[in-house]
């Protein structure tokens, strides 16, 4: 047994390892199935990136953008199980954002207004 760079994020792996446990990159390919190419591999990476660091919502979009034709449910389904596949360390946390956001805002700001006032 041997340790390896992981492609994708330059993790230490094993060389027997099915995935790298840090970002779930697949090391080592399932018997039978066919090799994906390349193109497709650094596509994936990149949406497990973009779905990192941005959301789930700007990788779909980015995978409807690089892969022409493919349609909303397809591409979500895609992104999902990339996500899927991530190590649970690895994974997007919810962001508070949009209404949310605003609304404690809004709703911390009139307690702190009513605690002041008196």
């Amino acid at each position: 047994m041997s340790l390896i760079k992981c492609p994708d994020c330059g993790n230490d792996v094993s060389d027997h390892a099915a995935t790298c446990p840090k970002c779930g990159y697949p090391i080592k390919p399932d018997p039978g199935v066919d090799p994906t190419p390349a193109a497709v591999n650094d596509l994936d990476a990149l949406v497990r990136k973009t779905l990192l660091e941005e959301g789930k919502i700007a990788a779909i979009k980015l995978y409807r953008e690089r892969k022409r034709g493919v349609g909303l449910a397809e591409a979500k389904d895609h992104v999902e199980r990339i996500e899927a596949a991530t190590a649970p360390g690895q994974r997007p946390h919810s962001k508070l954002a949009g209404c949310l956001g605003l609304l404690i805002i809004v709703v911390v700001g009139l307690l702190l207004g009513l605690w002041l006032g008196r």
